[in-house]
């Protein structure tokens, strides 16, 4: 009961409408949909990072959210819609930190140290919403695309990510910080999949190291960043 009461807090928290009106105006059936959907995803979230994604049942999923296996599969399909969820409301949260770290820039900025730190929230907050085993298999499904819908969503994701570095790259264009014959969407594309690459390298490791993610991110960032400005001189805004 101590672990439904928990995932209840995490439901207060997180799937309510910032406004309080609008959530009390979805009326009470909708408001219990929402909460029961939240309660079955913190479940999976929970059996998925402790016991592992492909020894988590549907009724393991049912039994902590105190729903039948029946509800679980109206609301969600199966394991993999479930995943799927997961994953998207991680990266949505990243990305939202990100167009906050973009609304910072400025003149002062340092164009590879936010870039790096950009990268890095990517991973750390990735490792914080699921764990590497789980990792594993969600980027593994993403290249079999054993179900179309799973690969469609990943892709979705990489490219919303490659969008949203794009925007701090032109923010930093802007502001002088990287030269003007920069295109955004290709340096951003060649970060996220900088960052990919060394992600997908730490977590098949028996023991993954965050900080041997951060040292090998930060060297292939800067040396790309140091080609990319080869010969460009920033110019101060007056």
């Amino acid at each position: 009961m101590a672990e439904a009461r928990t995932l209840e807090r995490d439901d207060d928290r997180g799937d309510r409408p910032d406004d309080a009106a609008a959530w009390e105006a979805l009326g009470l059936r909708e408001r219990q949909k929402r909460k029961r959907r939240s309660l079955i995803l913190e479940a999976a979230r929970t059996l998925f990072n402790r016991d592992g994604y492909v020894e988590t049942t549907i009724e393991d999923i049912a039994a902590m959210a105190e729903v039948s296996p029946a509800t679980v599969h109206n609301y969600y399909g199966g394991k993999w819609q479930l995943l799927i969820e997961l994953v998207d409301q991680c990266d949505a949260g990243i990305r939202d930190e990100i167009d906050r770290m973009t609304a910072r820039v400025d003149a002062s900025t340092d164009a590879k140290a936010i870039l790096n730190e950009m990268l890095l929230r990517i991973a750390t907050g990735s490792l914080d919403s699921l764990s590497h085993h789980v990792w594993r298999h969600a980027i593994a499904n993403s290249i079999t695309r054993e179900h179309i819908e799973y690969g469609i969503s990943f892709s979705k994701a990489h490219n919303d990510f490659i969008a949203a570095i794009s925007r701090t790259i032109q923010r930093l264009i802007d502001d002088g910080r990287l030269p003007p014959s920069l295109d955004p969407a290709i340096c951003a594309s060649v970060l996220y999949k900088i960052h990919h690459l060394l992600f997908v390298e730490m977590i098949v490791e028996p023991a993954p190291s965050l900080r041997k993610y951060k040292s090998a991110q930060r060297a292939h960032v800067d040396m790309m960043l140091d080609g990319a400005c080869a010969a460009w001189k920033p110019t101060k805004r007056r």
